[in-house]
């Protein structure tokens, strides 16, 4: 089975959270998708011009996104207490060593459960001895998920996600993005990381292309704290739930 075969509970919420994040996302994004949400009056009368001036002149109320909005502003109205022993505080202030503080970053995690109720945080680490960072993934990128009871607990044994790469081409002033395949699973009571990227570099419209490990080198990697493997991985994901604004969605989608 292909590295990128989606789970059946996958296959079976893509289309739900779809919808969820459009009418979050708004008027553009809904519009973008024309009759999948706006059918034609009259398919056989119809044209496709008058069906654009229809479309063009229709209008989306926000409902979604305002509520949304107004949710994560009511939760975090009060700055929330962050205690942390003292040799980590710092962390705190970037903890995606790409300038966002944790408050931010419990922000956009609050926005991204609201509107699909899936969440995925990867926390890595560049080397062994570096930096710690936290690393988001939303509900269209998380693939698969396995649980099997361990020790008496559900525990984590594969996640299977979705990502874009940056590739240095031949131009030092052009970056490429290509599909990557990130593996997380745990073997023989280590944790394991895997990287598969896309067999060709220019994505195809319709055509299956095979994913093949990132580097043959070094596509693969056992994270290492304090010289010893990880006895777990650590990637939090809340259990699976119905997306929480479903029903105002389908609502909003009805005006």
């Amino acid at each position: 089975m292909p590295v990128e075969t989606p789970s059946t509970y996958y296959e079976t919420m893509l289309p739900k959270w779809t919808r969820c994040r459009d009418a979050a996302e708004g008027s553009s994004a809904v519009k973008a998708k024309k009759t999948a949400y706006l059918p034609m009056v009259n398919v056989n009368a119809q044209s496709a011009d008058q069906y654009d001036e229809y479309l063009f002149r229709a209008m989306w109320f926000p409902a979604t996104g305002r509520t949304i909005t107004g949710l994560v502003g009511a939760v975090f109205q009060k700055p929330p207490t962050v205690k942390v022993p003292l040799a980590i505080e710092d962390h705190t202030r970037d903890i995606t060593q790409a300038g966002e503080d944790l408050e931010q970053y419990a922000r956009l995690t609050m926005v991204e459960n609201m509107t699909t109720g899936r969440y995925g945080i990867l926390v890595d680490m560049a080397a062994e001895g570096g930096i710690p960072y936290w690393l988001r993934y939303r509900a269209e990128d998380i693939l698969s998920v396995r649980r099997e009871r361990m020790k008496g607990a559900e525990t984590l044994t594969l996640v299977v996600l979705q990502e874009a790469a940056d590739l240095q081409g031949d131009d030092e002033f052009v970056t490429k993005q290509t599909d990557q395949i990130r593996v997380l699973d745990f073997v023989g009571g280590k944790y394991r990381v895997r990287l598969y990227r896309r067999k060709d570099q220019e994505k195809n419209e319709g055509e299956y292309v095979e994913f093949i490990p990132a580097n043959q080198d070094s596509h693969e990697a056992i994270p290492l704290r304090r010289g010893e493997p990880l006895p777990f991985i650590p990637f939090v994901l809340p259990d699976d739930k119905k997306p929480p604004l479903q029903d105002l969605v389908e609502v909003n989608y009805s005006h």
